[in-house]
Formats: C-alpha cells, sequence, structure tokens
C-alpha cells in the first residue's frame, strides 16, 4: 500500500487470525505479525488503499492498546509513540502523497500509451462489488480479475440468486468493457464450514480452484449459471484457477457446455459467447502453455502464486519472505514464455498478480511483452504515469538483459542503471 497514515492502535491482527470481513468493513489500517506482502490479508488491504505493514513480529508485545502509532507502508516501518518530529515529518510526507494523489486524478482520463505510441490496458483487479467505483474513478478499462471468493466466506454457500446479483453488477457497471470473473478459488481449509472436507497440511497443494470444482459439480454448476446468466448484461468473461493440467480445462470446458445446454431447456436467457481462460500460477501450466492456449480464449498470468510455486516459497510466510522474489530470472521467463505463446496463439494474456501494480515493475513487464496489466484500482494512475513515459525499445533491451541475469537482486540492480538513464 503506497500510503502512508497515522491511526490510533486499538487493534493489532495477526495474519489470517481474524476473517478478512474486519478488514473490509471495519478497520482503516492494518499491522501484522505475521504474513508478507502478497499473502491474501495484505491484497485485500491493499486494494481497499489501506496502509499495511506485515511481517512486524514484535507489533502485540510493543504496542499496548490506545498507542499512538505511524504506519509507513511505504518502507514497511512502524512508529510506536512516535516524538513531535517524527509526527510533523510524516504529516508533511501525508500532504504531499495527497497532492500527488490529487494531480493523477486529473490526468486519469489520459490514454495509458507509451512514448512511441503503444497503448497499454490497465484493467482492475476487485475483491467487492462496492469496489467497482472506485477501479471506474481511477480510469480502469474493465475489470481484469473480479475474486469470488467473499461470496463463500459466509455461514452458507452462495445461491445462484446471490452470485449473479454480484456478477451482474460488476458486468453493468463496466460495460461494454469486459469483466473477467475468476471461479472460486479458495481451498477446502476455508470451506470447511459449507463442504465436507479434511483438514490438510499444506492447502496451497492441496485440494482448491478448479480441483474443488470439478470434484463438486453442482457447486460448480451453481456458479457457472450465475456467470453465464450475467453474461447477458455486458462482456462477461470466464477465469478458471488452479489449472495443472490440459484435461482439467477439457473437463471445465465440458461443463460450461452442460451448464449452457441446462440453460437453453430452460428458457433462461444467457451469454451464449462467454470467453473462457485460465490462471497460469502453476509452472506446469507456464510449462505446457501452448497445450492449453490451444483450449481457451485467453490466459491471465497469476504471479502471486506463479512466484510461490516456481520459488517454492510460502507467499504467507514472514520467515521466508525475502526468497519470494517476482523479479527472480526463472520467474521472468515463464512469463516470456507465456507471453509469446500467447502472441503466436492470437489471444490475449495479461497479468494479474501484484507485480502488475509495481511501478518499478512496469518497464520489465512490457519489455517482456504483457500489454494488458490488471491491478488494485488505486496503483492504475501511478502505473499509467509510468506507462506514459516508457519507450517500448528500451523496455525490450531492458527485459532481454534482464532475462540473463542469475538473480532477482543483478535483475533490480540492472533495472534501476535502466530506469535512471
Amino acid at each position: 500500500v503506497h500510503r502512508r497514515d497515522e491511526l490510533r492502535a486499538s487493534k493489532i491482527m495477526q495474519d489470517r487470525a481474524f476473517a478478512e470481513e474486519k478488514i473490509r468493513f471495519e478497520w482503516n489500517q492494518v499491522v501484522t505479525e505475521q504474513g508478507a506482502a502478497t499473502s491474501h490479508t495484505s491484497i485485500i488491504a491493499r486494494s481497499l488503499g489501506l496502509p499495511t505493514v506485515v511481517g512486524a513480529q514484535t507489533a502485540c508485545s510493543a504496542i499496548a492498546s490506545g498507542d499512538n502509532l505511524v504506519v509507513d507502508a511505504d518502507e514497511g516501518v512502524v512508529h510506536v509513540r512516535p516524538k513531535l518530529d517524527t509526527l510533523r515529518y510524516y504529516k508533511t510526507a501525508l500532504r504531499r502523497q495527497r497532492q500527488r494523489e490529487r494531480d493523477l486524478r486529473l490526468r486519469r482520463d489520459l490514454p495509458a500509451v507509451t512514448l512511441d505510441g503503444t497503448e497499454i490496458t490497465l484493467m482492475a483487479n476487485v475483491d467487492l462489488p462496492q469496489e467497482i467505483e472506485a477501479a471506474i474513478d481511477n480510469g480502469a478499462r474493465g475489470v481484469g480479475m473480479f475474486r469470488t471468493e467473499f461470496l463463500y466466506l459466509g455461514y452458507r454457500l452462495p445461491t445462484e440468486a446471490d452470485q449473479l446479483n454480484a456478477y451482474r453488477q460488476i458486468a453493468e457497471a463496466v460495460a461494454p468493457l469486459p469483466a473477467v470473473i475468476r471461479t472460486l478459488d479458495l481451498g477446502g481449509d476455508r470451506l470447511t464450514h459449507v463442504l465436507d472436507t479434511a483438514h490438510e497440511a499444506n492447502p496451497f497443494l492441496g485440494w482448491r480452484g478448479i480441483r474443488i470444482c470439478l470434484d463438486n459439480l453442482d457447486l460448480f454448476k451453481t456458479q457457472l449459471r450465475a456467470l453465464l446468466r450475467a453474461g447477458v448484461h455486458g462482456d462477461v468473461q470466464i477465469l478458471l484457477p488452479m489449472v495443472s493440467d490440459v484435461e482439467e480445462i477439457r473437463r471445465a470446458r465440458d461443463v460450461i457446455e452442460e451448464t449452457k445446454a441446462e440453460l437453453r431447456r430452460e428458457g433462461t436467457p444467457f451469454g451464449e459467447a462467454c470467453k473462457v481462460g485460465i490462471m497460469i500460477e502453476v509452472p506446469s501450466a507456464a510449462i505446457l502453455v501452448a497445450q492449453m492456449a490451444a483450449e481457451v480464449d485467453f490466459l491471465s498470468l497469476g504471479t502471486n502464486d506463479l512466484t510461490q510455486y516456481t520459488l517454492a516459497v510460502d507467499r504467507g510466510s514472514a520467515k521466508v519472505a525475502q526468497l519470494y522474489d517476482p523479479l527472480h530470472p526463472a520467474v521472468l521467463r515463464l512469463i516470456k514464455a507465456v507471453t509469446d505463446t500467447g502472441l503466436r496463439a492470437g489471444i490475449p494474456t495479461s497479468i494479474c498478480g501484484e507485480m502488475a501494480g509495481d511501478p518499478k515493475a512496469v518497464l520489465l513487464l512490457l519489455g517482456l511483452g504483457i500489454r494488458i496489466l490488471s491491478l488494485s484500482p488505486g496503483l492504475i494512475p501511478e502505473v499509467k504515469e509510468v506507462v506514459r513515459v516508457l519507450e517500448l525499445d528500451h523496455a525490450r533491451d531492458v527485459a532481454s538483459r534482464c532475462l540473463e541475469l542469475e538473480s532477482g537482486s543483478a535483475v533490480r540492480s540492472h533495472m534501476d542503471g535502466s530506469t535512471s538513464r
């Protein structure tokens, strides 16, 4: 979260210890002892523009209820009971930042076009229908990923009507621009209240995403019916997560066709031409992307999990957070392979991981061939500013060199020198 703010510390959270709804609706700053920058808690906090510092390991012992804090989310620092000069410094910094945000808002309608005339599509990652207004206000060109998980965190499974209402809001709000909606991407550990599922030692490698959907066709079909029906109200596109095998795509598409046939028999209107894409977030999907691209209408790079799985680093663990690096050359090579394959196959390839919202990574992503970025709504204006001062030839040169380097730190050093020219 690129914002500084001051708060009264009445609540200090440990990552995943509180329901995500608390973040969405009750708190306006977050400090956690556990977790990392790409944990789910961090992503949701960022999407809501909340100043957030994660992995502050001594927070609960160092901070008492009622303490004044300054949460510097830019630097990842929490100042406990700050002195007067510290408060003055951050109040000045906050005024500068708010002025910067106002300046960016004034330029929100400018196109995201590079200096050499290439248009880059900036879309929004959205967690709740209520966030779509912020996405539009920040100049989003549609929704690149709508996470549907919030619908499944209540005491019961959402009905078709519940889901249709949410998806319709999104589709209508951005029409005629696309609304890419991801099917359920929770692990079985998050659905024990509604599904009969056993405890798993490592849910990230277990029963989650498309695996749950294909094993629970009633659950899957209910969501697909709502998605297809919402397609009447806009350009709804279906995104399948956690795909690791071509057969999973074929099975999912068979279920989609069965669901369409059921809707036709009922005489229920739905979007006949809904496109279907997959998340590329598992190394096997990136390696077999040519075969997978032949089965879908678009690709979406989920670099949060792709980085985690490629580097064998739990993205929610503060203990190994320093090893989690989306700029690692191994990750960059997979991104390049996926982008090149999408281009050859003639289908769009976007990136929807947190990497897309990092202004420092934009140069590299454009150089690797990415032309569609989907990011948290509040980050769109800043990323647009970066796009508008880049030249693609320079970006390609930087990316080409970075692919040859041996570490993420070497990539950063090269990029620091390249962006200062």
